[in-house]
């Protein structure tokens, strides 16, 4: 009898982390299998259909989902019912945007107040109760699904799909697709059945603040990183070659951080761009700067030679964050780069993990070239789940332009530096590097139904 597995596809992380990985490998092919996979555009049905296709994958586009009623209530509670440094951080941001004392001690009560195990489940069970959504149910009528997965929890459409599932029985398993999500997005409204995680520490965080019971969470290892461990990488002269580099100098590696955090990536890139010539870099260095495929970078003036700019990804729209995809030649690229480099420097973000994978010396930038109330990324080292990484010791944080050439000397002249630490950030945040997490999950998920 062929089992049926509803899957969402509206962010691109759902992509990255389900379509781009074995998880949809295995899945699809098992003949006895059906997916329906659910996009929130025409435009993004027919781009992954190209690629993700088969007599046993269907697509479904639905239209934006709009909150109404109480709903819009339980939605906007959600963010005031957890409590983390990273979600005391979010609120300090808004009062400097806002300059409201009002809203801000409004929100601070609020969340001292209500952001507390017990209140969570009564507010999941009024949610449940009260909220009355059928989003989703002309597909359940027709396709009668054994499973949903959703690698989102926190969106409406997401809670609308999972109340669905709830309300008929079906099996539903939530996919935390990021390390950050638990400890800085907001309360899942509803929980699924079951909750797959990337690592011990999300799992940690999965009780804490999402109160998922342990025995409903499974650890599976990170799926988009399989292929670091089952991909062949091209030889660095063949790659810097190919993309006009010198495979004689030392590479730098940086990733500016993006116009929704900072205004400083122009100066940053200006300043890496100046110190090609800088004398007081001991060693011909050239750079790489690529961009993130999900942000708006401003790049201005004209780059000498010894720099190139990799621009990564599909947009899908202007809108920052989801509408992205980046395929396969996109990762392959983006390792190659990676193991390209000798140094590799930016912000707080999982690019910093990618590059301990491949055992590169990383350095955050702690500093501001151009000051302005607007930078928020310097608050970024303070939040939950980036400590941890500046726990482990694989990453050296500089506060000036003197500290970062430093710091790129001395890991020019010894690479090996704080390798130990690398490697403890790898095992706390991957786990097994097996190249097996994407057929752990969908054997898991074969094995709910």
């Amino acid at each position: 009898m062929t089992k049926t597995i509803f899957i969402t596809i509206f962010q691109g992380v759902e992509a990255r982390n389900i379509l781009r990985t074995d998880i949809y490998k295995e899945l699809v092919g098992r003949p006895d299998v059906r997916l329906v996979l659910f996009t929130d555009s025409e435009e993004k049905r027919n781009y992954y259909q190209k690629e993700f296709n088969g007599p046993n994958v269907i697509y479904e586009v639905v239209g934006e989902y709009h909150a109404r009623g109480i709903q819009k209530f339980f939605g906007a509670a959600k963010f005031n019912l957890i409590n983390t440094a990273t979600v005391d951080i979010k609120r300090d941001i808004l009062f400097f945007k806002e300059h409201s004392y009002l809203k801000f001690y409004r929100r601070w009560l609020i969340n001292r107040l209500f952001a507390r195990n017990f209140v969570r489940r009564i507010v999941r069970w009024l949610d449940w109760r009260l909220v009355s959504d059928q989003f989703f149910k002309k597909y359940f009528d027709q396709y009668d699904p054994d499973l949903v997965l959703s690698a989102h929890l926190f969106g409406g459409t997401e809670t609308a799909v999972i109340r669905e599932a709830r309300r008929r029985g079906v099996v539903s398993v939530g996919l935390i697709n990021s390390w950050d999500k638990l400890t800085a997005r907001a309360m899942i409204r509803l929980l699924p059945d079951w909750m797959i995680v990337h690592n011990d520490s999300v799992k940690k965080d999965a009780i804490i603040y999402a109160d998922m019971p342990a025995g409903r969470i499974f650890v599976s290892g990170i799926p988009h990183f399989d292929r670091y461990k089952t991909g062949t990488r091209a030889p660095r002269d063949r790659f810097l070659q190919e993309i006009g580099l010198d495979p004689d100098k030392k590479t730098i590696l940086y990733l500016p951080v993006g116009r929704a955090a900072s205004d400083d990536d122009a100066d940053m890139m200006k300043f890496f761009a100046d110190l090609l010539s800088d004398k007081r870099l001991k060693f011909p260095t050239q750079l790489i700067f690529r961009f993130p495929p999900n942000d708006e970078i401003v790049a201005e003036g004209k780059f000498p030679n010894g720099v190139v700019i990799q621009t990564p990804g599909r947009r899908f729209s202007l809108k920052r964050g989801s509408d992205w995809d980046m395929n396969e030649d996109d990762f392959r690229i983006l390792a190659d780069t990676i193991t390209s480099s000798d140094v590799v420097v930016g912000y707080p973000s999982t690019m910093m993990i990618d590059a301990a994978i491949f055992d590169k010396p990383v350095i955050n930038i702690a500093y501001e070239r151009r000051p302005h109330p607007r930078n928020f990324i310097l608050w970024a080292y303070e939040v939950d789940h980036y400590r941890s990484v500046l726990n482990t010791g694989a990453v050296r944080l500089v506060k000036n332009d003197d500290e970062l050439i430093d710091q790129l000397n001395a890991y020019f002249a010894d690479p090996s530096s704080d390798r130990e630490g690398r490697r403890r950030l790898v095992a706390e945040q991957c786990g097994a590097q097996d190249g097996k997490a994407g057929k752990r999950v969908a054997d898991f998920l074969l094995n709910r139904i």
